[in-house]
């Protein structure tokens, strides 16, 4: 199907004046994520042949445009190629072609977000070619002029606990997820949590201990709140997010609970049962259980 597409693409000789063809080409080639899910071993082969050549054909002849939108979506390509068709070691080769094509678009075009975004993204996440404080220096630059996409919000926060560890004012003031409550940003905030749990129990340091848990505690109010039994590993219905955009900053300063005054915190997933084992070895066992499915109308 995208050789006959290629063919008519190329031979048309005004193609090279029109850059916005071979974009729309790749951004087709998302098709070819459907080949994650085929178990015909020969098909996937062939699939995956197709869609490299589609992305290679494009690359070399359109070498020396000036089309920045044009490197960023080659990178794009390459990147979800990489993901659906290639394992183990071989992924470096592809992803430096998806890193080298990005770098070409913001030579162009500096204010590129998406090439800075998907820049500073796959030099974060990917191993084989992470370099963490490149990808660190491009998403604060981003933060600091008001234009970083939200996604990166958690990327950076965990790239930021990679490299300099995590301390405890390290942790997101409530007030802060108003901006991005996803996800993704709350299971960062979790990780490094617990992370700074096994620091302080390891220290024994109980004053920090128990600083740390009435943080998380708090975090667990605010999270049950608005998304009431998730446990942050799936995506949150969009009513809940823009309800939690709109309502965290009427009460993130209001949320002062703790285990000791209301204990657990019925029907909260966001907290494991794991966790609740350290509240009670920390605090002593309390029996209440906090429900608060109506606490919003005794907060405001």
């Amino acid at each position: 199907m995208f050789i006959e597409i290629l063919k008519k693409l190329f031979d048309k000789k005004e193609n090279l004046d029109d850059e916005q063809s071979p974009i729309n080409t790749l951004l087709e080639l998302t098709k070819y994520g459907e080949a994650m899910f085929e178990k015909d071993i020969k098909v996937k082969q062939l699939q995956a042949k197709e869609m490299l050549s589609v992305i290679t054909s494009i690359e070399n002849k359109y070498a020396n445009s000036k089309n920045a939108d044009l490197f960023c979506n080659i990178a794009i390509a390459y990147r979800n190629y990489t993901a659906w068709f290639v394992r183990d070691n071989e992924q470096k080769l592809y992803l430096e072609k998806a890193i080298k094509n990005l770098r070409k678009a913001i030579s162009i075009f500096p204010d590129n977000i998406d090439a800075l975004y998907e820049l500073s993204r796959l030099l974060i996440n990917e191993k084989s070619i992470r370099n963490l404080s490149e990808g660190i220096a491009i998403a604060e630059k981003m933060q600091a002029e008001g234009k970083m996409p939200l996604p990166l919000n958690s990327v950076l926060a965990r790239a930021k606990r990679q490299l300099f560890g995590v301390k405890t004012e390290d942790i997101f003031d409530l007030c802060s997820f108003a901006e991005d409550p996803s996800p993704a940003v709350f299971r960062e905030e979790r990780i490094k949590i617990r992370t700074l749990i096994r620091t302080y129990k390891k220290e024994k340091n109980l004053e920090e201990l128990k600083n740390i848990l009435d943080k998380y505690y708090q975090l667990g109010v605010m999270f049950a709140i608005f998304f009431e039994d998730s446990d942050s590993s799936s995506s949150f219905g969009g009513e809940a997010r823009v309800n939690a955009q709109e309502m965290i900053p009427k009460i993130c300063n209001k949320i002062k609970y703790t285990y000791i005054e209301k204990g657990k915190i019925f029907n909260c997933n966001y907290i494991s049962e794991n966790d609740w084992k350290t509240f009670e070895k920390v605090f002593g066992k309390n029996k209440k259980d906090f429900d608060v499915v109506n606490i919003l109308d005794e907060i405001l």
